[in-house]
Order: structure tokens, then sequence, then C-alpha cells
């Protein structure tokens, strides 16, 4: 036999997976989601479910067929499992969904690591972005109000058309299968549930009338959705983390009342622009220019908040912005091909969220120091 033995020698020392599989082994994480019994299905280590997720969700698999499928073709997946232990799609996406908890506590607990290790700043700059993915919905709760109404209509005559069959029921014989009453109670379901769906979206509609003069077209309802973003995004870095000192943010997040509240701190000060930025970089711009005049006392946000990225500080930190966050999505989207939340409902989409982030980090920190960094600074952090 040619091949190694050991499922151990077919990975190269330097492979991500060793890095995942050391990583979840050393931190001292607790609140796993388990069958304290043992009985039903088989079961697993939740410290292997935990690397084997983290670790297809760093290589761009999420479905939990998917991930049950490398078990067996992916030598690396095998090598998490042991080599010869499948755990099958359903106990995979079970695991997924009860263990929020644990994937929050081990995000925090990587980002220590990059502080511990001196990957990621104590104190230092955040950046603010967002991006849209598209989700998986209901395809009632995602119809339109004129939609809505034309499917009642063809609904309503399908009914009369079954009633009429079954006046004609004794003289003219059915079609094999055909069920009416089955039929006619499928169709008036469906046609209450849309009946449903319009009265919501009428309820929205009349809300909507209601605060029509303080909204305008779509884009300026997302910036007014992201100004209410900006204090909770900040809000959600761990204390233990990192200690922030300036806050980027482009026009979309800019709220004169948000921006005044992070900086009642005085180790706080918000860059963000007021206007919208183009991508494209015109000759003008190139043009080296006068300094913008510092403006008096009585200047509005707006200015002062404009001359504050005018300056040469704010141009070089603004520019982070571009450097720092923007990746972050392209990588998430291109790279590790994350484009649609495959949980439903605003909580499992969360947690789903949570698992990517926790995958890009982990593969951001292989990338920045690979195995490495466990002697550095893994051990003192689950000791902690």
């Amino acid at each position: 036999m040619f091949l190694p033995h050991s499922i151990q020698d077919w990975i190269p020392e330097d492979h991500i997976v060793r890095f995942v599989c050391d990583m979840v082994e050393t931190l001292s994480l607790s609140g796993f989601r388990v069958n304290p019994r043992g009985s039903g299905s088989e079961q697993y280590q939740p410290q292997m479910l935990l690397a084997l997720l983290i670790y297809c969700y760093a290589t761009g698999r999420f479905h939990s067929r998917e991930i049950e499928q490398a078990t067996y073709a992916d030598v690396a997946v095998r090598f998490i499992c042991g080599g010869d232990l499948h755990p099958d799609h359903s106990t995979i996406a079970e695991f997924r969904t009860v263990n929020r908890a644990l994937f929050e506590s081990c995000f925090v607990k990587v980002l220590e690591l990059a502080t511990t290790t001196g990957v990621l700043k104590k104190v230092g700059t955040v950046s603010v972005d967002g991006t849209k993915i598209a989700a998986s919905a209901s395809r009632h709760a995602a119809v339109s109000y004129q939609r809505a109404g034309e499917m009642i209509k063809v609904l309503e005559a399908e009914v009369q058309q079954l009633l009429l069959k079954a006046e004609e029921a004794d003289s003219k014989p059915l079609a094999d299968g055909l069920s009416l009453p089955q039929e006619l109670q499928r169709r008036e379901e469906r046609k209450k549930r849309l009946e449903e769906a319009r009265r919501i979206i009428e309820q929205r509609h009349e809300e909507q009338l209601r605060n029509a003069q303080a909204q305008a077209e779509y884009e300026k309802k997302k910036e007014a959705y992201d100004k209410q973003e900006l204090i909770p995004t900040v809000a959600s870095v761990p204390a233990g983390v990192r200690t922030i000192g300036n806050v980027l943010a482009d026009s979309g997040f800019c709220a004169e009342a948000a921006v005044t509240a992070l900086e009642a701190s005085e180790t706080v000060k918000v860059y963000a622009s007021v206007d919208r930025q183009p991508h494209h970089r015109s000759v003008a711009d190139l043009e080296k220019k006068d300094p913008a005049a510092v403006p008096d006392s009585e200047a509005s946000f707006t200015d002062g908040m404009r001359y504050r990225l005018a300056t040469p500080e704010g141009q070089a930190l603004y520019k982070l912005r571009k450097e720092t966050v923007e990746p972050v999505f392209g990588i998430l989207k291109e790279v590790m091909g994350f484009r649609r939340f495959n949980l439903r409902g605003r909580d499992k989409v969360e947690l789903e969220w949570g698992l990517v982030t926790l995958a890009y980090n982990v593969r951001r920190l292989f990338r920045l120091g690979g195995c490495n960094l466990l002697g550095k600074g893994l051990l003192q952090i689950a000791e902690a």
C-alpha cells in the first residue's frame, strides 16, 4: 500500500483544518446542547461537530446535506471526523440550530485570541458598513398586494368550477384521483391565506401613508434604517476585545443624534460621510486642494462633519474603511460563496450569520498567523 495508513499523515502540518481542530479543542467552551442519556441516534462529540461546521463554512459549504457528503469525499473533513465517522445532515442541522449561545461564545473567544496575539489591536478604529444577502421567505409572505388579488380571483373561479362538478357528479364520471372535497378545501384554505396576506399588506400600506411625510424614495428609506443601526452596531463590539477610538461610517449611517450619543464618551470620535461618495474618482478629485476652512461655532452638524472628513487626518482614517470592512463582504460572498441564508426566521438567520462570521474570523486568523498563533495566546484564553 503506497498511501499513508493514518489520516493524520494525509493533511499537511500547515493546513487550515489543523488550525480549526486545535483551536476548538483548546478553547474552554461550555453549554453544548446534547442528548445526556446517549439514547436514540448515534452521538458525536460536540467539539467535532463545531469544528466540522466552522471548517465547512470557512470553505464555502453551508448546507447540512453538502457537509454530510463531505465527510465521505473530503480528506480534510474526514480528518475532523476521525476518518470513519459520518454525522448525517439532520444531526448537523439540529446541532447548528440549538447551539446559538455556543457560537456566540466562540465568536468572542476568537476575537480575544486575535487581541492576545496582537493580530487585533486592543484600542483602535471600528469601521461600519452593511450588505444585502438573499433570504428564504414564504411565498405567501412575499406576495404582492396586486398578485394576491389576482390569485384570489383565480381560486374563486376554480371553486365555482369544482362546485359545478359536484352538482354534475351524479351524471358525469369524475377523473381518477379527483377528490372534490379535498380540492375545495385546499383552495379555500389557500384563499384564506391570500386574503390574510392582503389584509396585512393593507395595514402596512396604511401605516406607510401615515408616515409618508417622513419617508422618501427607497434609497432614503434604506438610509433612514441604517441611521438607526449605528449605535447598536458599535455597541456590539465586545468590551473585552477592543476599546473603540474612532468610528468610520458612510453617509447611510450618519445621523446627528447617533453621532452625538457616541461622542458622549471622550474616547470615541466619529468620521461619517455626510455626502454620497462616488466610486469613480474624477480628475478634480486627484488635484491638490486648499485646506478646508475651519467652521465657526454656529456651523451646522453637517458642515462640521464635512470639515472633519476634509482634514488630512480624516481623509487618512476614512480611507481605512474601504480597506477594512468592505473587503469582508467581498470575501464572504465571492471567496466563501455565502450569498443566501439557508435558515428561515429572524432568530435562525442571526444564528447562521453568527456562524458565517465566526468561520470568516477563523479563516482570517489562519491567514494572518496560522498555527503559530496557538502557542502565543490561545492557551491563555482557555485558562481564563
